[in-house]
């Protein structure tokens, strides 16, 4: 079992993911939040002790479920959830996707997981759109397809995409851009090149 134990009520980010694998949210972890605007739960959690005291900020908390799956959560429900809270349980966004991606802003990465690496999937979230920080992604060969729409609100930046120990590694350099013009990029393993947006 994997917890997150505290969220930093200082995180500067107005985003921030869960990373994939995590399967306990722990009862304070998400208490006093100051910046964070939007809060994202992998599929893979299962149990939320507690949620959501006093957050400042919040405006949107997502959970991803599966698409074929919709495990069940188990929640705590203390006195202490969605205390103060804008976001109450009932405003909670499910969305049913196999695919996940969890941002690292440290070393400015991001990884997208999936829940069935045996199946091939077409990512086509839109996670990653919202912070232009991200300069490497790395996902799974089990994607095998991006929609273009993932990387509009990006698209100042370019991706250049190569094989890299069994991941796909997307590394993105900010330039002048040409417009990207196919609804979607189909990813060849073999190939490295660049993709202007």
């Amino acid at each position: 079992m994997t917890q997150i134990v505290n969220i930093p009520p200082n995180w500067q980010s107005k985003i921030f993911t869960v990373p994939y694998g995590v399967t306990t949210i722990y009862h304070a972890a998400t208490d006093c939040l100051q910046n964070i605007e939007q809060l994202i739960f992998p599929q893979t959690i299962s149990h939320i002790a507690g949620i959501l005291y006093r957050p400042k900020s919040i405006k949107n908390l997502f959970i991803y479920r599966g698409e074929n799956s919709p495990e069940s959560i188990i929640w705590d429900n203390t006195k202490y959830d969605f205390a103060d809270s804008p976001v109450q349980k009932n405003d909670i966004k499910y969305v049913y996707s196999n695919v996940y991606s969890t941002s690292f802003e440290e070393n400015k990465t991001a990884v997208v997981s999936t829940t069935n690496n045996n199946n091939k999937y077409e990512y086509s979230d839109n996670i990653l759109s919202h912070d232009t920080n991200i300069n490497t992604i790395i996902y799974p060969k089990s994607v095998d397809k991006i929609s273009s729409s993932c990387f509009k609100p990006m698209s100042h930046n370019s991706f250049y995409i190569q094989d890299f120990t069994g991941y796909t590694t997307i590394t993105i350099k900010n330039h002048l851009y040409t417009t990207y013009c196919s609804n979607y990029l189909s990813i060849h393993f073999s190939l490295s090149f660049i993709l202007h947006l």
